[in-house]
């Protein structure tokens, strides 16, 4: 209930994010004035989600399966039905004899006869030549209705609640598995683009700054203070720096496209990138606290839920040997053939004649008892197939637990690598400020300068590439262990 509430306001947050994104795209494209909007890591990651494709469809997968989850005690309900039949023969109906008043008739002819003695002037009388009183025709139309209700229970129908129930939850563990994996490879494209604006950023600086000391020796060669060759050998040493940058930027803006396609932007180059990646220490403790949290992998969960699907699975084949019983009611109703349907003795219930039974069946199946049938077979394979489960489960802890010491090790390497770097820097940067003050004071020539320079820039790309590696790794821990970083930093 928590992750839906939480999802719920993270895509409320993120349809307002989106709204404002597209109004303020089309309203300065439409008035022709390009504006940059400031975008960062948690809004890349928001529009991500929101747009995704995959996302969004395995949301409607989830909503099925939360709808089977609601009814799945929709086959406890009886079946009802109802139904009525319209009937006309296409025989023309015979007359119903009034058997009585042609009885009656005869009988008093007979007692005339017998009582006259059998005289010539009574004879005996003939019951067809009986004057019978005329009837009417029956209808030709009849009518008539029933209605039934009958509930099936059985043990499988138990199993079957189960497995709905399974399904639901492997529906929200798979949809939030995805929104992980997209949210770690969103944030992990996004830091590489702020690595990669970095790197541009330092190589544009050293370029402006070795065009700014080939100006000031362009000048002195001019003064007659140096020579042409210092000249060329200073050109060729910025115009060296050049195609690097000229990649650098390609890569950039590859970068960037990659990046608004992913969050469902159109114009990428509207889009101003802003964060950064300098690493804030984590105290995460070593890898035996940790070891706590490999339940929450979501390959050990998928495992999980696999091993209750075989265990569902296997209760249900043995269901399958127990009887099924069957409560049913049913009644009949017909109307009087000598009644309309179609006049108003449908709706009196005097002309109808209704009789109803009631019902309870129990049925059992031979064939699952028998040794060797099919039943029996599944059920040996379900097992197996439990065997292997839980070898897969043992196999993949222990490839966690490694994971898990390699993460920890890679992460406490990074943060004592940036700790030296750092020093590194500020020992680069120190160097280079010396120098570019004995360079203005003519004690250094332009090379040394140019050294210093490219020692400066080598300190501050490692320790960029390092903050980013850290960053990284501490994401792939956190997905690895399915567990924010503060809360395994209280841990």
């Amino acid at each position: 209930m928590i992750s839906t509430i939480k999802s719920a306001k993270r895509l409320t947050k993120t349809g307002l994010i989106t709204s404002l994104l597209m109004v303020i795209l089309v309203g300065h494209l439409s008035a022709n004035e390009p504006v940059k909007m400031e975008l960062d890591i948690e809004t890349a990651v928001d529009l991500a989600l929101n747009n995704n494709l995959g996302i969004r469809s395995s949301r409607i997968d989830q909503s099925i399966a939360r709808r089977d989850y609601w009814h799945r005690f929709n086959v406890f309900l009886p079946r009802i039905s109802v139904s009525g039949t319209f009937n006309r023969p296409d025989d023309e109906p015979e007359a119903i004899p009034n058997t009585t008043m042609d009885l009656y008739n005869y009988v008093s002819g007979m007692s005339q006869f017998f009582a006259g003695g059998g005289a010539p002037g009574y004879p005996l009388p003939a019951l067809e030549a009986i004057d019978v009183p005329e009837q009417d025709d029956p209808a030709r139309w009849t009518y008539s209705a029933s209605a039934s209700a009958s509930l099936t229970l059985s043990a499988q129908m138990i199993q079957g609640v189960r497995a709905v129930a399974n399904a639901y939850k492997n529906s929200q563990m798979t949809l939030e598995n995805a929104e992980r994996q997209l949210e770690m490879q969103v944030r992990k494209s996004y830091l590489q683009l702020l690595l990669l604006q970095e790197q541009y950023r330092l190589s544009q600086r050293r370029l402006e700054a070795s065009e700014e000391r080939l100006e000031d020796i362009r000048g002195n060669y001019n003064a007659g203070l140096i020579d042409e060759l210092t000249l060329r050998s200073t050109q060729v040493q910025v115009e060296s720096l050049r195609p690097a940058i000229l990649r650098q930027r390609q890569a950039l803006n590859n970068a960037r496209r990659q990046m608004a396609a992913t969050i469902g932007i159109d114009q990428p180059e509207l889009l101003v990138f802003t964060g950064s990646i300098a690493a804030e220490a984590k105290n995460l403790g070593d890898a035996d606290s940790l070891r706590l949290f490999l339940d929450r992998n979501a390959d050990i969960q998928a495992l999980a839920s696999g091993r209750k699907n075989i265990e569902i699975a296997i209760a249900n084949s043995i269901s399958s040997m127990l009887p099924t019983v069957t409560f049913s009611y049913g009644k009949n109703f017909i109307l009087d053939n000598t009644v309309d349907p179609f006049s108003d003795g449908l709706l009196d219930n005097e002309n109808f004649s209704d009789r109803g039974s009631f019902s309870i069946t129990i049925s059992q199946a031979i064939d699952p008892l028998i040794p060797g049938s099919g039943t029996w077979k599944n059920i040996g394979n379900q097992r197996d197939q439990l065997k292997q489960i839980q070898l897969q489960q043992e196999q993949l802890r222990n490839n966690l637990e490694m994971q898990l010491q390699m993460l920890v090790g890679n992460i406490q390497a990074s943060r004592e690598t940036i700790e030296v770097l750092e020093s590194s820097v500020a020992l680069a940067q120190r160097a280079f400020t010396l120098t570019e003050e004995s360079y203005s004071n003519g004690l250094r020539d332009f090379s040394q300068v140019r050294d210093a320079e490219i020692d400066l820039d080598d300190a501050q790309v490692q320790l960029l590439q390092e903050q980013h590696n850290y960053l990284v790794n501490l994401l792939d821990l956190q997905f690895l262990l399915n567990t924010p970083l503060n809360e395994l930093e209280e841990n």
